[in-house]
């Protein structure tokens, strides 16, 4: 039910911005035809950032490669790793604001090249 939901109020939205010509809407528009780019370009640049931040501070690169396992996540929580809401949404906002102008230049040669493997990303 839960996924039913979400998806409904997701496609209802989506519809909504197709015709709605707001401030956000060109924004949203274009992370929404890119999902899957901006998705692992987010991954990499995130786990990257964490990772040189980490040995910034002390802590092992295996300490983020192996972080499931319960001698990482004890050693994680015993540096205190992590930072507070306030930062992780400023971070988000300058990731997503990052990846704005490299997702409307995908989005075009998307738009251009019409690949078959394109439309996937």
């Amino acid at each position: 039910d839960y996924v039913l939901v979400t998806l409904g109020v997701s496609l209802l939205i989506g519809l909504w911005l197709e015709t709605w010509k707001g401030v956000f809407s060109r924004p949203l528009l274009v992370f929404g035809r890119t999902p899957l780019f901006t998705y692992l370009l987010h991954i990499f640049l995130i786990h990257g950032l964490a990772l040189l931040v980490g040995m910034a501070r002390g802590l092992a690169p295996a300490d983020f490669t192996h972080f499931l396992t319960p001698e990482a996540s004890a050693k994680l929580a015993a540096e205190h790793w992590g930072f507070g809401l306030p930062l992780v949404l400023l971070i988000w906002l300058l990731i997503v604001a990052a990846f704005y102008p490299l997702s409307r230049a995908y989005l075009r040669l998307k738009q251009t090249k019409r690949a078959a493997w394109m439309s996937y990303l």
